[in-house]
Order: structure tokens, then sequence, then C-alpha cells
């Protein structure tokens, strides 16, 4: 059986830095999964001082995150520069 090969880093990272002004028109399987996600933060009766979103992308969460975690300063990472200054902006 062939061995399937992983997305090379560098290829992924420019992919989405050229969809970053497109990104949240366009990104309809993530924003079901991160809704998903959240829901699953709702019995969970914690007070953090610190969310970090991993590969946060533009942020489209962060004000439902905010919601949820008044408390807490909203950190986000991505590995896409141009997604980061779009998430900055929210």
């Amino acid at each position: 059986m062939a061995e399937i090969p992983f997305p090379e880093k560098h290829a992924v990272r420019r992919s989405f830095e050229r969809a970053a002004g497109t990104y949240d028109r366009n990104s309809v399987l993530q924003c079901e999964v991160g809704l998903r996600l959240l829901r699953h933060l709702d019995p969970i009766r914690i007070a953090p001082t610190r969310v970090v979103d991993v590969g946060c992308g533009t942020g489209m969460f962060f004000s439902k995150l905010a919601e949820r975690f008044p408390a807490a300063d909203l950190v986000g990472v991505d590995l896409a520069h141009p997604m980061l200054s779009v998430a900055r902006r929210r």
C-alpha cells in the first residue's frame, strides 16, 4: 500500500495566506466545526484568565469565546500571518 504524503507546511501556509481575505465567506466546514466545538464548552464551569485559539484563522470565533469567557485574555495563533491580520482587526 502506498504511503499518503503529508502536505508541505510551506504550501499549506501559502494557501491560507492567499485565502485570508475571502476565508470567512468560503469556510463553511470550518465554521460548522467551530460552532460544534463551542457547544462542547457549555458544560465547562471554569473561568480561565487566558484562552488560546490555536489555528484561529481570521478570529471568526473570538466574539463567541469572549462572551463565554468574559474575564479571559484571548490569544490567537495561526500559521498564516494575513489570517492574523484579519483576526487582529476583530
